[in-house]
Order: structure tokens, then C-alpha cells, then sequence
């Protein structure tokens, strides 16, 4: 008996919530841009609509066709309110820079008279999801009876791509997606974007990436402003290039021993990679108390390990190996080497080289760049000498 009593007073509950609810007519959304999508969306929208109305308690809900005579939604409304209907739902459809506009409108009786009560536009991506715009609808045009409808949880964040290979200098844009546990868009969430090593790639709040110098950091990106059931983070692997092969072509002054020469040359610079515990074999280039062990030293120290750069010169007097390495930031670079003159008009020679570098084209797979370089030279037994020059030429990226 007490369970009987129970289950009547329940029964009896829902009934009463069920017979507060309105009695609702659904009319077709009207198509203001023709296209077959929404001709299909036209009528399909009103079923969805439909449905989760009745999934919500809404037992009196029909889909109805425009009233003959009606012009426009405002007075279809109005014949079917004073049919004796209580709430009366339709609206347009159309879409504007390829996302779907959807407007929604609620009519009711408002002291005896036809007015429209709620209404709403949606931009959307995708119609595909019919029944998902139906929720966000709803929610919006009965904000006191269904606004559970629009609450969503995120379970999973996903960045596309998932992967990036820059060159150094390039960019390109991370696209953040928050998803449901049944794999639907979650709207209304925000982004916050962090790299591990700002020094080799940098993130602005768009999720644009910015490659600033060769190596591998993650990016990270966190949602926020929706409630989170699963992970609110994502991340991407974001590895920058240096340029692979490069030309160059320039010309120069000379200086031996205060006498000035113009020279001309040409260069082919190689970039291969080393890993972590590679090592460079630099040519001895002295004893101990020479000063060039000490440079030497130096610039091992800043070739061991990492990537590096063979470059060979070409002029009319003389050949040039230099090995080098280059530190980037953005299309700015700086570079350090040893060099060695196998044949020059003073004989074999050891010496130091500076580069300062810009690409004036964003690169790609190819960029030009402008340099400014010096070399200091120790001829054996001879005053240094000192060279320096303008180039410019082709930068290739794999």
C-alpha cells in the first residue's frame, strides 16, 4: 500500500508537471538564401525541434503548416494562437561566409494578444548535427523550462595539426577543437596557448606559432569557460628547421698588411644535424700558448652537440672551409665559425669568422638573405689579415 501511495503521488506529479507544460506548434523555418542543404534543414529542423520537446515532458507539440493567407511568420502565429494554441515556434534559415544562420522565433499570447516572446540567431559551422542545433534552440526559447538543454561538458580537447616542421623564420596556425564525450563541439569555449621553449617557438593567443630559432618545443593549449569532465588540455609537437643548402654570392674588401683589395666569391654552405651526443672535430691550429687554442677552444665549445654548418668559398685567389654555427631569432641570424685557407696569396691560413644575417623573404621552402661577414686570418708567420664583405644568394629548406 505505502508503495502504491508512493508511485501514485509520482504519477500524479508528472502529470501535473506534463499538463503545465504549453501546447506548442511547430512551423517549417523558412529559407531566405536557396540551396538544396536547406531546403532539407527546412524541414528537418522542426522534427528535431519536435523531438526533443517531447523527450523534455512536452506532450502536446504537433508540427503544422503554414495557415493559407499567411505571409510571414508573425501572422501564422497569430491565426494559430487564436486557434487555441499556446506557443508557436518557427524562423528562417540561411548563410553567410559558408556558416549556417539560423533565427528562431517563440510566439505567444500575451494578455489576450499575438507577441513574439523569445527569439534567437545561431551561427553555426554545420548543419549536420540537427537535433544539437535543436537543443541550443530550445534552451534559448524557453531559457526558464529548458536551459539545461544548452549545458554541455568538455571531455576532450584536440590541436590541429597534432605535428608542425617550420623553417626558422615561418609560421603557422594551431587550431584548437573542444569536444563531448560523443565527440560534438563544445561551444563557448576559450583557449590559452604556452610553448616549452619560447626560444625555438613562440605561440600568440590565436594559437599562431612562430618558429624563432632550429630545435623542438610542445605547444600546449588549455580550455576554459565550460565545464570539464575529462582532460581540458592538448598539445603539439612543433620541430624548427635550419636551411638545409644555401648559395651565396658576394664581393669584399681585403686588407693585408694596410693594402685594400677588392675580392669577389661564391659559397655553398651544407647544414647536416648531429645528435645530442655528436661531437665536431676541429683541425689543431696550435700549441697551447698559440692564442688561436683559445679561439679554437671557444668555438668547439659552441659547435659541440648541435647543429652546424660547413661552408666553402670560392674566389680568384683563394679557398675558404669555414665551419660554423648560427643562432636565429626569427629571420635574424648570427653567425660564429673557425675558417681555414688551404690556398691563398699568403699561403695557408687559420682564422675566425662573424656573419650577421636577415632573410628579406619570409621563408618557405626557399628564402634570400642579405649578410655582412669578417674574417680575421693568421697567415702563418705573417701579419693577420683581415677580410670583410656584403652577400646574398638562395637559402633552401627540406
Amino acid at each position: 500500500m505505502v508503495r502504491l501511495g508512493v508511485l501514485g503521488v509520482a504519477l500524479a506529479m508528472g502529470l501535473a508537471w506534463a499538463s503545465s507544460l504549453p501546447s506548442v506548434a511547430i512551423l517549417p523555418f523558412r529559407v531566405l538564401r536557396s540551396s538544396s542543404d536547406l531546403e532539407q534543414l527546412s524541414s528537418l529542423l522542426p522534427a528535431g525541434l519536435l523531438a526533443v520537446l517531447q523527450q523534455n515532458g512536452f506532450s502536446q507539440v504537433a508540427l503544422e503548416a503554414y495557415p493559407p493567407g499567411a505571409s510571414d511568420l508573425s501572422s501564422a502565429a497569430s491565426f494559430l494562437l487564436h486557434q487555441g494554441l499556446q506557443e508557436v515556434l518557427g524562423g528562417s534559415l540561411t548563410t553567410l561566409s559558408g556558416d549556417l544562420i539560423v533565427r528562431a522565433e517563440r510566439y505567444a499570447l500575451v494578455g489576450g494578444v499575438p507577441k513574439l516572446v523569445e527569439s534567437v540567431v545561431i551561427t553555426t559551422g554545420s548543419p549536420s548535427q540537427v537535433e544539437r542545433l535543436a537543443r541550443r534552440i530550445l534552451a534559448r526559447l524557453f531559457p526558464h523550462l529548458l536551459a539545461s538543454l544548452s549545458s554541455t561538458t568538455l571531455a576532450q580537447v584536440a590541436l590541429q595539426p597534432g605535428a608542425l616542421f617550420l623553417p626558422v623564420g615561418g609560421s603557422a596556425l594551431l587550431r584548437a577543437i573542444a569536444l563531448d564525450s560523443s565527440g560534438q563541439l563544445v561551444q563557448g569555449a576559450r583557449y590559452l596557448y604556452e610553448s616549452s621553449n619560447p626560444l625555438v617557438a613562440t605561440v600568440d593567443p590565436q594559437g599562431q606559432v612562430f618558429a624563432r630559432s632550429p630545435g623542438q618545443a610542445t605547444i600546449t593549449v588549455q580550455a576554459v569557460g565550460v565545464p570539464v569532465s575529462g582532460s581540458a588540455t592538448a598539445t603539439a609537437q612543433v620541430t624548427v628547421q635550419p636551411p638545409y643548402l644555401g648559395l651565396r654570392l658576394g664581393s669584399g674588401l681585403e686588407y693585408t698588411q694596410g693594402v685594400p683589395s677588392t675580392t669577389f666569391r661564391f659559397g655553398i654552405l651544407l647544414t647536416p644535424s648531429l645528435s645530442p651526443n655528436s661531437s665536431v672535430s676541429l683541425p689543431s691550429v696550435g700549441t697551447t700558448s698559440d692564442p688561436l687554442s683559445t679561439i679554437g677552444s671557444f668555438f668547439a665549445s659552441l659547435l659541440q652537440g648541435g647543429p652546424f654548418t660547413l661552408e666553402l668559398d670560392l674566389s680568384p685567389a683563394e679557398t675558404e672551409v669555414v665551419l660554423e654555427t648560427f643562432f636565429w631569432d626569427g629571420n635574424s641570424y648570427l653567425g660564429t665559425g673557425l675558417a681555414y685557407f688551404p690556398t691563398s696569396t699568403n699561403g695557408s691560413a687559420f682564422g675566425v669568422r662573424l656573419v650577421v644575417g636577415n632573410n628579406l623573404i619570409a621563408p618557405g621552402r626557399a628564402s634570400v638573405p642579405l649578410e655582412a661577414y669578417a674574417d680575421l686570418l693568421f697567415p702563418g708567420g705573417q701579419n693577420p689579415t683581415v677580410q670583410f664583405g656584403l652577400e646574398t644568394g638562395l637559402n633552401l629548406f627540406q
